[in-house]
């Protein structure tokens, strides 16, 4: 028989218990853990050595991108003399014929 341990499971009462408990299994010198809880217990990504993401940067630089690149088209067209760009024109033409 294989006498292999692949992991543990534990459950606490409060949050505080399962950070500690974060904390005292990185110390121990774990390495690949892991905490799951019903709601989000900020302190645990610190307590388990989880390192920041760059998500929210990368979020930012798309919506950076994507409003500038807006604001561009639209000038643009206003400044190529885009039908409809100006006077709002197309958007009458539009309504008329239900599109």
């Amino acid at each position: 028989m294989n006498d292999n341990i692949y992991g543990y499971l534990a459950e606490f009462d409060t949050p505080t218990q399962l950070v500690e408990a974060a904390r005292k299994v990185r110390l121990a010198g774990y390495t690949k853990t892991d905490a799951f809880s019903p709601f989000p217990i900020h302190e645990i990504d610190e307590a388990l050595g989880i390192k920041r993401s760059i998500l929210p940067f990368l979020v930012f630089a798309g919506g950076v991108t994507g409003l500038l690149t807006g604001i561009i088209l639209r000038t643009r067209a206003v400044r190529n003399g885009l039908p409809g760009a100006r006077d709002g024109s197309q958007r009458r033409r539009i309504e008329r014929y239900g599109l």
